[in-house]
Parts: C-alpha cells; structure tokens; sequence
C-alpha cells in the first residue's frame, strides 16, 4: 500500500504492444516510460531499464521488487489493463494498493521432484522414500494410493510445511528450499480436505486480502455453484458473517468457499487434497468442470480417493509405503496387466470410463455416480 501522494505523477497512452505509463522526467516535458502491459495479458512490468519502485522512489517495499515481478491489479481494479492505469494515473483514492505477482510462474509451472525423503519432527522413520516425479506445464496429476500410503505428506512438502531430509523439489527450475515461504505459498493454491474458514465475512473468506472487486468474488462463486445460495438463501450476501471455523455452514459449502478462493486467485498451481469429499456427485460432477475451465492454464496436483475424478487427467501416480510404485498416463497405466492402477480400476468397474482422446467430447460417458 502506498499513499498516492508519494507517487510519480503519471499518464497512459495506447502503445503497439498495449498499455504505457509513463512520467515527466524533471522538469523536461519529455515522458520516461515506466510500465509496459505485458502484450495480451492484463498487467504490467516495468518498462526496460526501469524498475518498479521508480512508480514511487520512497516507497521501501517497491524496492524489493524485481524485474520479473508483475502489477496485476491496481486498488480493486484488475479486469483490463487500460482499467488498472486509469486507477494508478487518474484516481483519488489517498491509499493505492498494488497487488503484485512474481513473474516467475507466470507462463505456467513445470514441478520436479527430485529424490525427496521426508520425515515428521525427531521421528527417525521416513514417510517419504526418494520420491521421483515430473509433473509438466499445465498438466493435471492424480495421485492415489492407500491410506497412510504418503499422499498428503507429499502434497505438504510442496508447500515447504514438511521440510526435505534429503532431496530437493523444483517449480520451474527453483530450488523451493531458495524461496521465502511467503513468495512460495502465495504463488501456489491449496484447496484442502478439511477447509479452512475464519470469523468474517463471507467476502475476506474468499478474499482475506482486498485484493479483488465484488464482480470478481461473484464470478467465482457462480464457478462453484455458490452464488444463487449466496444471494438468495443468505440474508447478507457477501456480507454475510461466517462463524469461526465455518461452523454455521455445511461441511460441503465451506469446500466450494475454499474452492472459490483459488478461483479468484488463478494459481498456476493447484494442489487439491481430495478437495470434493463432502460434495453431492452432481456438485462434484459440476466442480470438475470448473476446475478445467478456470484452471486450464494451470499445473494441477490432486490427491484423490475417488479414481472417477482423476479418469481425464493427464498423469497417475500410484503410492505405496512411501514410494511410488507406479507413473504414467492414466490410459497407459490402466493397460498395464496386473499393474496396481488398472486393478484399483477393475475393483471399482471403471475402466470402460476411460476417456477416448480421439472421441468428440460431446460423445464421452459421463462420471460414474
């Protein structure tokens, strides 16, 4: 947050690319540029040569910024890069928050997992046995296995709550053991089995840091099912006070709040921990599509009970005792004879469910109920 009056008197113009913002240099009349839109996509970076505590030259926290780091939201504003600078350049707020995003998982997150071994606290066992695993750009990953099999412990040393005794873990090619656990937890998305709620608003439970506009909030609550609850069975809407812990809503509701609060974010890496649990098959039918359509440009990572979730997916993992006994394509996976996936499948009945790559997908089965 920086008080406005510290700000570089600024101006935008239309570029090539998209969005300028520029100020005078001095006294001159001539403009220096300072922030360019990144062409097609709805923030800024700083222009070349410049950096982003140029915006304002006193304020301490802009210069922590880096290059690669992204303004993706001035204030409430963030639908459209000519709304953001007409925000920065032409508001009267006193306070402007910029809502920053590092740049460096911007185009998507490849994770490699690198011979990882994990263990709780003093306990000298391992739960996690060299794990090995590459999970490409934009693909979804379910991981299934046995209770106590590891599954959630793996989930939680991605986001360093669990640290390595041995091995290493990468988003793009960094080391998370380099990242502040600030940088690394705000850059991923976790949707987990038991969700979390706190004493508020329904609103700070989706947005807990102001960060969006209510168009935002009701976009995402349309996504998960939740808005015609919100505005018709809810007497205050958003404003709605939610009890500590969720308590005055069901188990189910207080999953898609959890859900709609990564909606709103756009993670370009979600981890889901059997995130649909509580939810009516037909809500969870609905939720799957959601994801796809509000998360298609993310890396997704699901641990699941329910193998009719992971069926599309574009990777398996099968856990066992700590290990990964099994990796690969669903499809490859369920051919394989006597192979531990393509049996969990066949205890279940659902390997006619498998969908056909080359089908239209008007034409696949539905999920099985």
């Amino acid at each position: 947050m920086i008080q406005r009056a510290k700000l570089r008197e600024m101006q935008s113009s239309k570029g090539p690319d998209g969005v300028v913002i520029s100020a005078s240099r001095g006294r001159c009349t001539e403009k220096e540029e300072l922030l360019h839109q990144v062409p097609g996509e709805k923030c800024f970076v700083a222009a070349s040569g410049r950096l982003l505590v140029d915006l304002a030259p006193s304020c301490k926290a802009l210069r922590a910024a880096d290059t690669w780091h992204r303004i993706v939201g001035i204030n409430s504003k963030h639908n459209s890069a000519e709304e953001m600078a007409d925000e920065l350049c032409k508001g009267d707020s006193e306070q402007v928050v910029l809502h920053i995003r590092s740049g460096w998982l911007v185009d998507g997150v490849k994770v490699e997992i690198k011979n990882l071994r994990i263990g709780y606290a003093d306990v000298p066992h391992d739960v996690l046995h060299g794990i090995s695993l590459t999970v490409p750009r934009k693909n979804k990953a379910g991981i299934v296995g046995p209770t106590g099999c590891g599954k959630s412990t793996l989930l939680l040393s991605l986001l360093r709550m669990l640290e390595p005794r041995d091995g290493r873990i990468y988003l793009e090619g960094v080391d998370t053991q380099q990242l502040g656990l600030s940088t690394l937890r705000q850059s991923v998305g976790l949707v987990p089995q038991d969700p979390v709620l706190l004493q508020g608003t329904l609103r700070f439970n989706v947005d807990p840091f102001q960060w969006y506009d209510d168009d935002a909030i009701w976009e995402a609550l349309e996504l998960v099912q939740m808005a015609d609850f919100v505005k018709y069975e809810l007497k205050d809407g958003l404003n709605f006070q939610v009890n500590g812990e969720g308590l005055n809503l069901s188990f189910g509701q207080r999953q898609l709040i959890s859900f709609a609060r990564n909606v709103v974010r756009g993670p370009k890496l979600l981890l889901l921990d059997e995130a649909t649990s509580a939810i009516d098959p037909k809500a969870q039918e609905t939720l799957q599509s959601t994801v796809e359509k509000a998360f298609e440009e993310s890396t997704i990572i699901v641990i699941a009970h329910r193998l009719e979730t992971i069926l599309n997916f574009d990777l398996a993992v099968v856990m066992d005792r700590g290990k990964i006994v099994e990796k690969g394509s669903v499809k490859e996976l369920a051919q394989v004879k006597g192979g531990r996936f393509a049996k969990m499948l066949a205890a279940k009945g659902l390997q006619h469910m498998l969908p056909d790559k080359n089908m239209p997908e008007a034409a696949l089965p539905a999920p099985a109920v």
